[in-house]
């Protein structure tokens, strides 16, 4: 076939080869949408997974989080009650320490024995008020 007879056919059939042409370009497309759409479904199934593990998690972290904070609040009861045992037990011994000190005073402004008889005399009356 020469270049005529090829110009000839193109201008007798040309519209049959657009037609053709579109034909084709349209068969194409539509299965590149056909992948695409595929592709796109394993996509939307991928994230729809990904989804429900995240709520499972977050889940999870709630009932992670409840129970932590249940135990951070016995935990600030038990420092509470500590902190007014520790003040208890300050003003207890502030006390003891008072009382002692007053003993130690009027312990010190007794008549000292000076002699063996009123040393053995002094610790015997002294034992009595010791359990």
């Amino acid at each position: 076939m020469d270049f005529i007879t090829i110009l000839k056919f193109l201008k007798d059939n040309w519209k049959a080869i657009v037609v053709a042409g579109a034909a084709i370009a349209l068969v194409l497309y539509i299965s590149a949408l056909r992948i695409e759409v595929a592709t796109k479904d394993a996509k939307i199934a991928s994230l729809e997974a990904d989804v429900v593990t995240l709520k499972q998690n977050n889940a999870t972290l709630d009932a992670a989080l409840g129970t932590q904070n249940e135990a951070i609040g016995k935990i600030s009861e038990l420092a509470a009650q500590t902190k007014k045992g520790f003040e208890s037990l300050g003003i207890n011994v502030n006390n003891q320490t008072a009382t002692l000190n007053i003993r130690l005073a009027e312990i010190l402004k007794d008549k000292k024995p000076i002699t063996c008889e009123d040393t053995i005399k002094y610790l015997i009356d002294a034992s009595k008020g010791y359990k």
